[in-house]
């Protein structure tokens, strides 16, 4: 298990004393609102359902057959003698839903937005069995060849069957394509999707599960954390709103979504602004007084902007050491990391993945792994077809989804910025700004990002498309940027590097992805020059900082809220600390907590807390 020194977490930005606490004992002590690109909060507030820019009838609801009769009627009241014929389809479906029923044919005019209304009409039915309308359906035209017209719109009503049709073995029925409500401009709903105990992938996959669809129809700002409760914006490209109202009423509480719009365009990754956070720490070690010291002190002065431990995965092979064996070319290496499990990894797939290590055996490997795991199997498949040696490697690795393979590469650029950051504070500290140091002025970045993203523009390899300033000393004697617009570069093949000593820095991890020889592989998927880079603040001055305290009695008491925690509370036995607090995008609660508190965020400290807390 890997430890903070191990990913170049090593120094502070203060020097308060250190206490301990439980940090997400449960996961209600954990929070997450995500905030888009203009600080609006996600939070659920209701299902109502919005309404289309066309069409704001669709989703009047419909109790009884007289109702749907009536409507009927009053739409083509031409043909109100089809009306008595409607009703005795319908009262039947209604006394048997089970019976097969004739389908009935009804009458109706030329206007298509009646029509169109009319087909719609049976998808807000709840008293009613599922029911398919199909537009002059010849096969089911009974209206006689006597007085029927050739010109005569007619639709047909009739109970939804099976994707076959009978009688005509293998032609599936044609269905009346539902309009979507956002008409051509706004193709997108945009909602709210509020979880509980679950990470962001298993989410959008038991979403377009349930609703077969793509996961590609679903995008997402960024991930949140699984052991939390977590509030975020969420878009499906033309996936009506009552078909995420039923997922809600199927899942809830553990997943839900409401606060529905139409919106013209989808959300893409890093289209949020940042997120707040509402922590609770139970069993604190130390007084009120030192603690809100501590708390006070970090809110004036910041904390080091690492990136957290769960950027760099929990199995046993690190993420950051799988993308450096990638950059070398060790595909041997990479790929048994990639193969190997984590801690997380359900019992019987660990073991089949282990054997598959340890005995290279592919076939019993695919026999045995659970087809959920589809990266691994992914890899298995691709040897098994072109055989289990070294020159087949790079393709089985390749084979795995961008995401995945980038992940890797993007930890190990994390891990190298984690430790030239360190290795920056000890030769200069962490409090002021030195000549040659790379800077980016925060309050300039919101704009732009929310400018760029108006204008739907192509991200560029710095942070939101803004090149960095070299420091000059005329800018450090002028006071003219602070240590809080300090940025240090993610390698890649378009940043620039500091012009000092930490410039350098950068040079003796750059030489570890080349070989002995130093050479550079052939496979450009895996090479640096694919990868920009791009740049990332070292300290964040959490202004908005508020904290609370509560006191409690027994060890998995429920919490209130931040804003619900009262003046005058009875517990005594324990103390908990509650902290309310928003962060940028990509930054990491978890190093603030550490700031706070000086404590390692790692699991196994975490778990010593919780197990000396129930003695």
């Amino acid at each position: 298990m890997q430890s903070e020194k191990n990913v170049g977490i090593c120094h502070y930005k203060t020097s308060t004393h250190a206490f301990t606490g439980i940090l997400r004992r449960r996961f209600s002590d954990f929070r997450v609102t995500e905030l888009d690109l203009n600080g609006v909060a996600a939070v659920l507030t209701n299902q109502d359902l919005p309404k289309g820019q066309y069409h704001e009838d669709d989703n009047k609801t419909y109790n009884s057959v007289d109702a749907i009769v009536e409507e009927y009627k009053s739409m083509f009241p031409e043909y109100e003698s089809c009306g008595k014929d409607l009703q005795n389809f319908l009262e039947q479906l209604v006394e048997n839903p089970r019976k097969e029923c004739q389908p009935v044919v009804l009458k109706v005019t030329d206007d298509k937005d009646k029509r169109r209304k009319f087909h719609t009409m049976f998808r807000n039915c709840p008293f009613l069995p599922s029911i398919e309308t199909h537009a002059n359906h010849p096969k089911y035209d009974t209206t006689g060849n006597d007085d029927s017209n050739p010109d005569q719109h007619t639709i047909t009503v009739m109970k939804k069957r099976s994707n076959k049709a009978k009688g005509n073995p293998g032609k599936p029925i044609r269905r009346a394509r539902e309009p979507w409500p956002g008409g051509k401009q706004y193709k997108y709903v945009k909602c709210v999707m509020k979880k509980i105990n679950m990470d962001c992938a298993t989410a959008l996959n038991r979403i377009s599960r349930m609703l077969y669809i793509s996961p590609k129809v679903l995008s997402v700002a960024g991930s949140k954390d699984k052991r939390a409760i977590t509030s975020q914006w969420i878009t499906a490209y033309q996936v009506h709103p009552n078909r995420l109202v039923n997922v809600t009423k199927a899942l809830s509480p553990q997943l839900e979504f409401g606060n529905f719009e139409y919106c013209a365009q989808t959300l893409g990754l890093g289209d949020l602004s940042g997120n707040v956070f509402e922590i609770v720490l139970r069993g604190i070690s130390s007084t009120e007084n030192h603690v809100s010291k501590a708390v006070l002190c970090t809110k004036a002065n910041g904390f080091i902007n690492y990136f957290g431990l769960q950027r760099f995965g929990t199995g046993e092979s690190p993420t950051h050491h799988t993308g450096q064996l990638l950059l070398q070319g060790k595909w041997k290496e990479a790929l048994d990391c990639v193969m190997r499990p984590t801690s997380e990894t359900r019992s019987d797939a660990r073991e089949v993945l282990m054997s598959y290590i340890n005995t290279g055996d592919i076939d019993e490997a695919l026999k045995r792994l659970p087809r959920s795991f589809h990266a691994e199997r992914t890899v298995l498949e691709v040897l098994k077809k072109k055989g289990n040696t070294e020159e087949n490697y790079p393709e089985a690795l390749l084979a795995l989804p961008k995401a995945s393979r980038n992940l890797y590469i993007h930890a190990f650029q994390a891990y190298v910025w984690n430790s030239v950051l360190s290795e920056r504070i000890e030769l200069y500290g962490i409090d002021t700004l030195v000549e040659g140091d790379l800077v980016l002025p925060r309050d300039q970045i919101g704009e732009l990002k929310r400018k760029r993203k108006r204008e739907q523009d192509v991200a560029t390899p710095s942070v939101d498309g803004m090149e960095p300033i070299v420091v000059a000393q005329d800018d450090i004697d002028s006071g003219k940027y602070g240590i809080q617009d300090l940025v240090l570069p993610l390698p890649g093949s378009s940043v620039r590097y500091p012009q000092n000593l930490t410039g350098s820095l950068y040079e003796k991890y750059m030489a570890a992805v080349n070989d002995e020889s130093g050479k550079v592989h052939d496979v450009k998927q895996f090479q640096f020059s694919e990868f920009p880079g791009t740049y990332r603040h070292a300290v964040y001055i959490p202004g908005d900082l508020e904290h609370k305290f509560y006191k409690y009695d027994s060890i998995d008491e429920d919490i209130p809220e931040f804003d619900e925690i009262p003046e005058e509370q009875t517990g005594s036995k324990f103390l908990a600390l509650s902290m309310r607090f928003s962060l940028p995008s990509s930054t990491y609660a978890t190093m603030l907590v550490r700031e706070v508190t000086k404590m390692p965020t790692d699991v196994e400290f975490s778990k010593s807390l919780e197990h000396m807390s129930i003695e």
